[in-house]
């Protein structure tokens, strides 16, 4: 049993989630064929952020830091994501 963890690079994660965020959503189309999934990233609150940025965006709220903000306030999630998350961003 291997105990090596998958191919992951959490800088580049949140490299990519920050793009989003600082674009106010405008590039999610074109990290789309790329970042289909949540799944894609290696972090579990990467993964949760993600997850609830492709739901803003198939709502078509805007994606921002504060509208991201409220939105995991408003699902309960803003304490699973750690109440430092929007400060890497």
């Amino acid at each position: 049993m291997s105990t090596l963890a998958p191919p992951n690079n959490l800088e580049l994660e949140r490299a990519a989630l920050g793009a989003v965020l600082r674009s106010s959503g405008q590039n999610i189309d074109s990290l789309l064929p790329i970042l289909k999934s949540p799944d894609h990233f290696y972090s579990p609150v990467h993964q949760d952020l993600w997850r609830t940025i492709l739901a803003m965006h198939r709502d078509q709220i805007p994606v921002d830091i504060v509208t991201l903000n409220d939105r995991l306030i408003k699902n309960g999630r803003s304490d699973a994501c750690g109440a430092a998350w929007a400060e890497s961003y």
